[in-house]
């Protein structure tokens, strides 16, 4: 390396007891954010993909009205009338 202190410092991550195991446990904790927000992010589609099996439910068992079927699946109201854009009454 071309900086005797960047070298030093990246010597104490990789040789240094202390050093690698600062390293693992950030590593760790990084891995362990990036797996919450992956099951989070999961989750979220699931539910979304649920409200929108609901809404469907809802239409064809004859609901109309498109703020009941938002109300009723949390849904947004405009999400709701593209799903149901150029479907017949």
């Amino acid at each position: 390396m071309h900086y005797k202190v960047l070298s030093d410092r990246a010597g104490y991550f990789k040789k240094d007891k202390e050093g690698v195991d600062t390293m693992c446990k950030l590593m760790e904790d990084y891995a362990d954010k990036r797996a919450r927000q992956a099951a989070e992010a999961a989750a979220e589609k699931a539910a979304r993909e649920r409200s929108i099996s609901i809404a469907t439910n809802l239409w064809n068992k004859g609901e109309r009205d498109l703020q009941q079927i938002a109300d009723l699946t949390d849904l947004p109201l405009d999400e709701v009338k593209k799903l149901f854009e150029g479907k017949t009454a």
